[in-house]
């Protein structure tokens, strides 16, 4: 479903930068590579995770993560100021993205892949924006409009009907293609 979507959004970019501008189509191609990956690594992770622990898993998505990511550094050095690493709050930010917005974030991927499969997996990424709306009235106060209500409705609903389709099918447990 997310491919198709990005699959007419690149095609909407492409008629509307028909004017040279090709900066948007280039986004959303990397948009449906990303999709494309993720799905390849969510079905990687369910063949996987049948041998593997989770936390095993996600040590070895982080070291060659961190592997291709070294090259990078010869073609950009790194220009980052070391002496601001001693604030609290730079410090602070780095320990929070590492274990929690990454490894532990990974880890809870590859439990649920284990657990439920990829595509019910999958299916459950659609509750972010509902979290984040969530998080944004308890945070920053946002008000909850009707709109961001029948948009959590819609979600949900969503991925509910995504989800018994999935039991129906079999598609999980391999009972059917």
């Amino acid at each position: 479903m997310g491919c198709d979507i990005c699959q007419h959004q690149v095609i909407a970019d492409a008629r509307i930068t028909t004017d040279g501008d090709i900066s948007a189509a280039i986004h959303c191609s990397l948009s449906m590579y990303m999709a494309f990956s993720w799905a390849i690594y969510s079905l990687v992770i369910k063949k996987v995770s049948s041998r593997y622990s989770a936390t095993f898993i996600t040590r070895k998505v982080f070291f060659y993560g961190i592997l291709t990511v070294i090259p990078l550094f010869f073609l950009k050095p790194w220009s980052f100021p070391l002496e601001r690493l001693v604030q609290p709050v730079v410090w602070m930010n780095l320990l929070f993205l590492s274990i929690v917005a990454s490894f532990l974030c990974f880890l809870w991927w590859s439990v649920a892949v284990k657990k439920i499969g990829a595509i019910s997996t999958s299916n459950y990424v659609y509750l972010n924006p509902i979290t984040t709306i969530i998080a944004s009235a308890i945070f920053l106060h946002e008000p909850m409009t009707l709109m961001a209500y029948i948009g959590s409705a819609l979600i949900l609903l969503g991925v509910f009907i995504a989800n018994l389709k999935v039991k129906e099918k079999g598609v999980e447990t391999g009972k059917s293609e």
